[in-house]
């Protein structure tokens, strides 16, 4: 299939204007490459994770060891994404840190990486993308979305049931 400008296009969901390395609170979801169901199954409404789901709950545990001052929030590690929320705090301006501080793209690029690599060698596959091609990031801006945000994460194995990803719900 030829390149079509008119069909084959993609819009950026980045919100014009944000400085995405700069300090703030962002919720974020990641999904598996074609919604597969690699990391865990819900029994009892309660998560069981396989091994691939705990090497990418231990990759995102990770994430402050690799980006220095980099804070993590709520995570779930859901059957085919995970949902979490990093906070970038505010650096003075007259200190001299001994690395840049990270932007968002950063430590995603990381983490979909770091899993991908560590998971694929796991289940002994080569040449399969674990992750989609991209992300989806919400910026919370007040405590009140930070509330919702952490709510909907602590919440989201329990409606794991209603999901139409859910291949018992199919």
């Amino acid at each position: 299939m030829n390149y079509d400008p008119e069909r084959h296009h993609r819009h950026s969901i980045r919100l014009p204007g944000y400085d995405y390395a700069g300090a703030g609170v962002i919720f974020v979801t990641v999904c598996t490459h074609q919604r597969e169901n690699l990391f865990a199954e819900i029994i009892a409404e309660s998560m069981v994770r396989n091994s691939v789901g705990n090497i990418v709950n231990t990759t995102w545990q990770d994430l402050p060891k690799r980006f220095p001052g980099l804070i993590l929030d709520a995570f779930v590690v859901m059957p085919n994404h995970i949902h979490g929320i990093l906070i970038f705090p505010d650096q003075p301006i007259n200190s001299a840190p001994p690395f840049p501080p990270a932007a968002l793209r950063h430590v995603l690029r990381a983490f979909k990486s770091i899993s991908a690599v560590a998971s694929n060698r796991f289940l002994e596959r080569h040449e399969w993308p674990l992750w989609q091609r991209n992300y989806y990031e919400h910026i919370v801006r007040n405590e009140s979305v930070l509330d919702k945000a952490r709510s909907y994460i602590d919440n989201n194995p329990k409606n794991w049931h209603r999901d139409a990803d859910n291949p018992i719900f199919l």
